[in-house]
């Protein structure tokens, strides 16, 4: 068995390797990050805008090579299927799908903010359900929260922030997988072809 790890970049070039003991709130709190501009226009429009502004923020972050990709996963789990779903009469399936969406947001805000430096934003919500379903997490928890409760908001934030980070150029990031993997099943000429791989014993 290999771990594979990402080689360590530069911080300020890529913006996107932690630094320790320089954690900062969002610029702007999630109760305000809406306004008339086109950022809460499209956050607000659920039928297609809000999903391609989420995938281009995943781009501009490095966390995915091109944007059609990830708006059609979250496009299916928060807009087809439930669409299909309440047609169908399985209106629990529709729900249940928009959670996974939600959660599957949520995962990418968690990584956005720990790579970034960002603190939570508070959530006021179940403890049983932080210990039961994030392993105790409450950040996890939090950041999933925000985008199961309140999309809009959550994505409002994220898009003024990634702007933000553009404007003082940090962003675009270069693409970047989770920094570590575990893989089995690895031929040589695979290995051979991977960055950096450390043997575990």
């Amino acid at each position: 068995m290999y771990v594979v790890t990402m080689p360590k970049i530069d911080s300020q070039n890529t913006g996107y390797q932690k630094l320790p003991g320089t954690t900062s709130s969002f610029s702007h709190n999630i109760c305000s990050s809406c306004g008339c501009d086109d950022i809460c226009f499209q956050s607000l429009c659920w039928y297609g805008c809000a999903q391609c502004l989420w995938a281009e923020n995943q781009v501009q972050l490095g966390f995915e090579l091109e944007s059609s990709k990830p708006c059609w996963n979250i496009s299916c789990l928060t807009l087809i299927y439930p669409m299909f779903f309440n047609i169908m009469g399985f209106s629990p399936l529709g729900i249940a799908s928009q959670c996974m969406g939600g959660v599957k947001a949520g995962q990418a805000r968690t990584r956005f903010r720990k790579e970034y430096n960002l603190s939570p934003d508070p959530c006021c919500a179940c403890p049983c359900c932080a210990k039961c379903c994030f392993a105790g997490d409450k950040e996890k928890q939090a950041d999933c929260c925000q985008w199961i409760w309140c999309p809009v908001c959550a994505l409002c934030q994220e898009t003024r922030e990634i702007k933000m980070l553009k404007e003082n150029g940090t962003l675009p990031a270069p693409f970047h997988p989770p920094f570590e993997q575990v893989m089995t099943g690895f031929d040589d000429d695979d290995v051979a072809n991977v960055l950096y791989v450390e043997p575990i014993n």
